[in-house]
């Protein structure tokens, strides 16, 4: 059986401008405080809303996740999974794309798609960066860095990947 696949990003993705802020502000209201930030700061890097949106594409759509942000660096398939965990996420977690830095993440992602063209059914890019190869655009869902994950694109996503 082939899987569907989801090439994610985190920054921009399952955290935004619009998450930290009001972040920021439940430490200004002291709904949190220094301790609870340096104890948590890994949990408190994504936004549980985002997250929720991604377990629902997972659950609707079946589709497993590559790991293409900066999130990925050092880190081997258990840890990212452990990190998937501690956040809340439920999809699975199959892999990472290589770092290679200075060039377009596109790369990075078509060296796997290369490597699991005969695993790999429907496929999709989610990012808020537009570094992607031309002949990835079509696969590509772009979010605003400002507010991450929507409604909409979610919807988008799910009804791309079970076409």
């Amino acid at each position: 059986m082939r899987d569907k696949v989801i090439f994610l990003d985190v920054d921009g993705v399952l955290n935004s401008e619009k998450y930290h802020v009001a972040l920021h502000q439940r430490i200004l209201n002291k709904e949190l405080s220094e301790d609870d930030l340096k104890f948590d700061h890994t949990l408190l890097a994504v936004d549980p809303q985002a997250v929720k949106l991604l377990n629902r594409i997972t659950t609707e759509t079946r589709a497993k996740i590559i790991l293409s942000s900066t999130w990925r660096s050092g880190k081997n398939l258990v840890e990212l999974r452990d990190l998937f965990n501690l956040w809340g996420i439920t999809g699975a977690c199959i892999g990472r794309t290589q770092d290679y830095r200075g060039r377009k993440r596109g790369y990075e992602i078509e060296e796997v798609l290369e490597h699991l063209s005969d695993r790999i059914d429907k496929w999709c890019i989610i990012d808020d960066d537009d570094d992607m190869l031309d002949n990835q655009q079509d696969h590509f869902f772009r979010t605003n860095w400002e507010v991450g994950l929507t409604e909409e694109l979610t919807n988008k996503i799910i009804n791309y990947l079970n076409s």
